[in-house]
């Protein structure tokens, strides 16, 4: 993968030799997809540049060019595996400093608390690493085909 940046724990998974949750979700040579430490909620995955980028006004362009194609994929995918009625796409970067985009399925049940920018903070409540790491398989095997 690319170059890194010092102490970043984005950049830390993506040069791992060890899998993150679930094991990678697809990875090519500009994007990783994963369940992310902390991120353990059923259906959430960070789309993460593999080279170190603080924010998308440092994509290059062929990652803007694939970044995209590559969100509707993975959320096409988290859509059709979870039954989820939305899939949002949250990229704050204050807590981790390397461009990454968390896509989350909202689905059908979610209680009114549990809809809109409040999901993000329900995540405590929803992690469920089991569950979370069976559908990352789920999700590999959608993408793969």
């Amino acid at each position: 993968m690319n170059a890194t940046g010092d102490g970043c724990p984005i950049c830390a998974r993506v040069a791992s030799a060890s899998e993150p949750t679930g094991g990678w979700i697809l990875r090519d040579s500009l994007w990783s997809v994963c369940v992310a430490d902390g991120f353990e909620v059923p259906g959430w995955v960070f789309v993460e540049l593999n080279r170190h980028a603080e924010g998308p006004w440092s994509l290059e362009p062929a990652e803007a060019a694939t970044l995209g194609p590559l969100l509707t994929q993975v959320s096409q995918a988290v859509r059709s595996v979870t039954g989820a009625e939305r899939v949002y796409w949250m990229a704050y970067g204050e807590l981790m400093p390397h461009f990454h985009v968390l896509v989350a399925p909202r689905l059908p049940h979610a209680p009114p608390e549990q809809r809109g920018p409040a999901l993000f903070g329900a995540r405590a409540d929803l992690v469920d690493l089991d569950r979370a790491a069976a559908v990352a398989a789920d999700l590999r095997a959608a993408l793969s085909g």
